[in-house]
């Protein structure tokens, strides 16, 4: 290749001049690679994928895309002088982002690069935020398939954009006449020119929405000079996994491209981020010198591997260099590969001041942590104030010959960030500088919640019996203080209990000031000890975590309080109890008392905990408060962890607590008669007034051709698939999608969500909401007439010819009666049927979506196709129960109303998508599979398996629809069972988990060793709502279904073999991490 000298930078020169300054000298020079990875043979080697591009080819590209975003868009290219125009741009990495994106910068628009990883609400903020007129967006992407319509910018759709020739022709090559480009004139339109932004990077948003970074032409090119100064050693060819809509990514290429003439290389295809992908990608890549940039958790998979498979570590010894920045790389790891060979280095900078870290080839390989730091900058470190002789430095970067975007420090000017710096220990490499953490004094929960901690120390210290207290808790379920006792409580530590209580109306107003997941609660407040004093540093600051580690194993200890509950002095004793009833009264009192101290708000007996407002957190301080006041009666005292989810009432939670006390008492013997009773007591009472829906007169208006229905459940699997289906049927006419309001996103934004995890077709989706085809309905099933208003309910009861109710939470806690809202709405659904004005005088049918948790206590043999007369069928759980209610329900409507036909599908195991795998997380078998890779474990010689992919699942329900609501189908109810005839031996299971992962493989045990691991080792709460559930499930046979009515009028679709391939997409799916 001829070697590469950059054109000069004139004074004032604008980026795209620049760029066709280079491509007009260098035409034929190579500037990107392009990996076609679909391509990729069984032998790990990419063949004659490997597509060379040059600065002709990319021109000519640019030249073809300026003009069809120019006809997209109806903007205008820009003069220097011209007033600023910004464009964002939203779209996957690639070869043809840097065509778009090159083409936006040769129009002189200045380019809003935008993350594909952002939300919908950061997008549009950012395109506010900078003053975009247009987004161009390309709706392949599933989160933005609907093009992101607003008011204040027009959207371009780039998807439907002509694919890149990737070829030069003569005639086409960038014309130096085009309107954008105004020659290299140093004016003083082109002088200002310089200082405005050419693109906008943005921030991560970690604390809050994604700020943008304006990255002026000035910064680019004097980024670009910085690469220049090292270009000779700089390696041939740049291989990264940064896209260019990250700073890294765009540094990596572009500043690369320009100062050192480096040849950047595109993935195309699909692919994964593994370390296999990437050795692959390396293997093809042999003969030239590469750099590759990674992040440090593909490295340690890498080391992991290389342990076993010396070639893999071969591999990166034959590389330039090899470079990891975004996160801390494992010393043990860092030091294996630079002793063995590895020419190892971290590098990085930030979006508000560019590329910090230099390649910096000539280092001792033991510096692999370091960076060493460009020269563009001026760079003032200072000491942490709260230790003098600490080795962390923060730093303030200034201008030199460049000048970072960002300017937030005054004194001395430059940009200062939270980031925390370590000094070589070398007094000779001053230089270099290893990142250390962060500033930033943030409690960081398990659940992603943060807690400031300075302002919960603040307020704390705002009593006068409170010295200092020092805030812990990062990655627990809760965080808590260790207090520091005033010198006026000098005896505190002879008495803790009565400290505690003397500043605790104090914690009480704490807790009122801050949110709800950062409150303090008893068990948790540690309190300064003699023997362990507080560290501080010389100027007398309280160094909290230097504190917090002194005090580890105290801290270890409360949390063990909380799960086995709180200690009896930190929760009210328990009200004087015996096996009367009039204890049970008492019991309900004194819970009632203790759920609104947490909720903050009265709950009534029977109202569900869950609907009051209760989450996760306060059922587990409530059950761990209970288990501390049943210390008084029995000192090891158990409760189930989903006890507050079983028990869901002050009324049936006392009766349980009562019934554990008191085992023998008058109450325990009806327990099951009463919960049946109830059951029973709620179908007669919903299924006895169906003659009084009246028959009503019919619309005057002529019908029109094709059959309409109403779907609940569109958002969820089946539902999503289901409606996808019907969209490609050309005689349903139009669709009404009935689904509750979700609290901060629309129906159309979870409806493409649903969409696109499950790989439908969501521009037929939108297309057809756009038309009118699709109708969207926020309802409440539980309300008559569905929550809506009159208008919208007769244009339902006028055209609906179907409803589907799909619609069913999925939560094996919940009792029955936490189910009411779906039983209610089963009701509601039957009433919109019976009080239809169809012309033809023929009622909607209703398909239901029952479950086979309705029979799985069947019994021997297979369960046919047809009603079922006793709960004790039932799995004993309010899901199963609410579902048989409803068939019961169903049941008597079709009995006492002529005319009303209805159809039952029970459900056995859906499974997840065949284009993506996608499957619902919260299901058993998703979340068992992820629970076995997290403890390494998997339970073997568990019965076969019948899966049923969602896409077929929702085939049959069409199917049988359709049949059952045929004018020659006799019956007024029809049943069918939707399972799959074909079983998977679980044994087949157990080998793709097995064969899934090469390092830390899963091992197949006996479910009982699976089910005690899971609970000593599983370090999250992944499984916990469903253990129960599985103990239950899995050690039961669950009772084939007879699928004879379903088979027959599904065709073959009940017959479908699932492969070895379908699994592992299905386990690949389940450990994908959210």
């Amino acid at each position: 290749m001829v070697s590469y000298i950059p054109p000069p930078l004139d004074p004032g020169l604008c980026f795209p001049d620049y760029i066709y300054r280079v491509s007009s000298a260098y035409p034929e020079r190579e500037i990107a690679l392009i990996l076609d990875e679909s391509d990729a043979k069984g032998n790990g080697i990419l063949g004659a994928s490997l597509q060379s591009i040059t600065w002709a080819q990319l021109m000519t590209d640019v030249q073809k895309r300026t003009q069809h975003l120019l006809e997209m868009t109806r903007l205008k290219a820009r003069r220097p002088g011209d007033d600023v125009v910004t464009v964002g741009l939203l779209a996957p990495n690639g070869y043809s982002y840097l065509v778009n994106m090159t083409a936006m910068f040769m129009l002189r628009w200045t380019v809003l690069l935008i993350s594909v990883k952002n939300s919908e609400e950061a997008v549009y903020n950012l395109m506010h935020s900078t003053g975009a007129v247009c987004l161009i967006v390309d709706r392949t992407l599933p989160l933005f398939a609907d093009g992101l319509i607003d008011e204040s910018f027009i959207t371009v759709d780039l998807s439907v954009a002509p694919k890149e020739s990737r070829q030069h022709l003569e005639d086409i090559f960038w014309d130096s006449s085009n309107p954008s480009n105004a020659g290299f004139s140093r004016n003083a339109d082109l002088l200002r020119e310089a200082d405005n932004p050419a693109l906008y990077m943005h921030t991560s948003g970690t604390t809050g929405h994604p700020k943008p970074i304006a990255w002026t032409h000035q910064f680019i090119l004097s980024s670009c000079l910085s690469v220049t100064h090292d270009r000779s050693a700089r390696a041939e060819v740049i291989y990264t996994l940064f896209p260019l809509f990250h700073g890294g990514g765009f540094a990596l290429c572009l500043f690369n491209l320009l100062g050192a003439g480096s040849t950047f290389t595109f993935i195309e295809g699909a692919t994964s981020t593994s370390h296999d992908a990437i050795i692959r990608h390396i293997r093809a890549l042999s003969g030239r010198k590469v750099d590759i940039a990674v992040p440090p958790s593909i490295l340690e998979d890498m080391y992991d591997a290389s342990s076993r498979d010396s070639l893999d570590l071969s591999v990166l010894q034959g590389l330039n260099t090899v470079v990891y920045g975004g996160a801390p790389l494992r010393q043990e790891v860092g030091d294996f590969l630079s002793q063995h060979q590895v020419r190892l280095m971290t590098w990085g900078g930030t979006t508000e001041a560019g590329e910090i870290a230099c390649f910096g080839y000539h280092r001792d390989p033991e510096d692999w942590a370091y960076m060493e730091l460009v020269d563009a900058f001026e760079y003032h470190f200072q000491k942490v104030e709260e230790d003098s002789n600490s080795l962390l430095h923060t730093l303030i970067i200034s201008p030199g010959y460049i000048t970072p975007p960002v300017l937030n420090h005054r004194d001395p000017v430059g940009f200062w960030s939270n980031d925390l710096w370590l000094c070589h220990y070398d007094p000779k490499k001053r230089n270099f500088w290893k990142p250390a953490g962060r500033t930033d004094d943030v409690t960081v929960l398990s659940n992603g919640e943060k807690t400031d901690n300075k302002q919960l120390e603040t307020l704390l210290c705002a009593s006068p019996l409170i010295a200092q207290a020092a805030i812990f808790g990062s990655g627990r379920f809760l965080n808590g203080a260790i207090i520091s006792p005033s010198k006026t409580q000098a005896d505190s530590t002879q008495d803790i209990s009565a400290y505690i209580d003397a500043i605790w109306p104090h914690i009480v107003n704490t807790n009122r000031s801050i949110p709800r997941h950062s409150r303090l609660i008893r068990p948790l407040l540690l309190i300064e000890q003699p023997s362990k004093p507080f560290i501080f540093s010389d100027k007398w600051t309280l160094k909290s975590k230097a504190t917090a580690e002194l005090y580890r194993r105290e801290i270890d200890e409360a949390y063990r309080t909380v799960e086995e509950g709180f200690d009896v002095t930190s929760v009210p004793p328990l009200p004087q109890l015996d096996s009367t009833v009039e204890s049970v009264e008492r019991l309900k009192a004194y819970i009632t008392s203790l759920l609104g101290s947490f909720l903050e708000r009265p709950v009534q007996e029977d109202e569900d905990f869950f609907l009051a407002g209760m989450d996760s957190l306060v059922a587990t301080l409530l059950r761990s408060a209970i288990l501390g006041a049943l210390k008084h009666y029995k000192e090891s005292h158990q409760l189930p962890r989903n006890i507050i989810y079983t028990y869901p009432t002050v009324s049936n939670l006392a009766l349980y607590l009562h019934r554990q006390l008191f085992p023998h008492g008058v109450l325990n013997s009806k327990e099951e008669a009463d919960n049946f009773n109830h059951i029973q007591t709620t179908i007669a009472r919903l299924s006895h007034d169906f003659t009084s829906v009246p028959l009503c007169e019919t619309t005057t208006d002529e019908r029109l051709a094709g059959d309409v229905y109403a779907i609940t459940g569109s958002t969820g699997s089946l539902g999503a698939s289901f409606t996808s289906l019907l969209l490609h049927k050309s005689e349903v006419r139009k669709l009404y999608l009935l689904n509750r309001p979700h609290e901060g996103l629309s129906m159309t934004s979870r409806l493409k969500e649903a969409f696109a995890k499950q790989g439908l077709d969501h521009d037929l989706l939108i297309s057809s909401i756009s038309t009118g085809r699709v109708i969207l309905l926020n309802v409440n099933l539980a309300e008559p007439k569905l929550g809506i208003d009159e208008t919208l309910y007769d244009e339902l009861r006028a055209n609906v010819t179907h409803i589907v109710h799909i619609a069913w939470t999925l939560d094996f806690n919940l009792v029955f009666s936490s189910y009411m809202v779906h039983v209610l709405g089963v009701r509601h659904l039957i009433d919109l049927a019976l009080s239809s004005t169809s012309v033809d005088n023929n009622l909607p049918h209703l398909t239901f979506l029952s479950s086979i948790g309705v029979v799985a206590r069947y019994g021997t043999g297979s369960v046919p196709e047809s009603p079922l007369n006793s709960l004790e069928s039932c799995l004993p759980q309010g899901y199963s129960y609410a579902k048989y209610a409803s068939e019961k329900i169903i049941e008597a409507a079709a009995n006492q109303r002529p005319g009303f036909r209805a159809s039952i599908i029970r459900s056995g195991q859906i499974a997840g998508a065949l284009r993506t795998g996608a499957w619902s997380r919260k299901e058993y078998m998703p979340t068992l599979i992820r629970l076995s890779m997290e403890v390494g474990l998997v339970p073997q010689e568990l019965p076969s398996v019948r899966w049923l992919p969602v896409d077929v699942a929702a085939d049959v329900v069409y199917h049988n629809t359709k049949h059952s609501s045929l004018p020659d189908n006799q019956s007024s109810l029809t049943f069918y069972h939707l399972e799959n005839n074909i079983s998977t031996a679980w044994s087949e299971i157990v080998q793709a988990l097995t064969e899934f992962r090469s390092v830390n493989p899963v091992l197949p045990v006996p479910v009982d060793k699976w089910f005690e691991t899971v609970r000593l080792r599983s370090s999250s709460n992944i499984g916990g709502s469903l253990m129960w559930y599985f103990e239950d499930h899995l050690r039961s046979a669950i009772p084939k279904l007879d699928t004879t009515n379903a088979t027959r009028f599904s065709e073959s679709l009940l017959d479908y073999e699932v492969d070895s391939s379908l699994i592992k997409l299905y386990i690949q799916y389940a450990c994908m991490i959210e």
